[in-house]
């Protein structure tokens, strides 16, 4: 039901120059992970196409060979590197690990939904407001 929905915006000034680049590659929620040297991403995925945008050190992922088991082998794992971008599919599942160097990534999402919403907010990069509120949006 619309009514229950939380509403969301961008904190004013609070993107950085490579979550506007995200934004504006076709992903218009962005916020950005910074994992510790060999740090994991949980085996996950999400429902609308996404990617990582690498700003520096390096992310190896893995995706699942078959979207809806996690017990099955992996594909072999792939090095993303800085400047260049990790794109998922809708419904792909994957983990991912940091290098020794550790790796900080701009997460961007063709659409939000309420648990990537979740996430973001708790980091601050969305902040919920009234419905309404120019320029906010809200969870698919």
């Amino acid at each position: 039901m619309a009514g229950n929905r939380t509403y969301y915006i961008y904190p004013d000034n609070s993107l950085s120059t490579e979550e506007r680049f995200v934004m504006q590659q076709g992903y218009p929620y962005v916020s950005t992970t910074v994992l510790r040297p060999h740090g994991r991403l949980n085996y996950h995925g999400h429902h609308s196409r996404n990617t990582h945008f690498i700003v520096n050190g390096t992310l190896n992922i893995a995706r699942a060979n078959n979207p809806n088991s996690a017990f099955v082998p992996w594909t072999r794992w792939q090095t993303h590197g800085p400047r260049t971008f990790a794109n998922m599919p809708r419904i792909a599942t994957y983990i991912g690990e940091a290098g020794a160097e550790g790796c900080t990534f701009v997460e961007g999402h063709a659409q939000l939904s309420p648990t990537t919403a979740d996430r973001f907010a708790a980091r601050g990069t969305i902040v919920p407001v009234p419905r309404g509120t120019p320029g906010s949006f809200t969870t698919t």
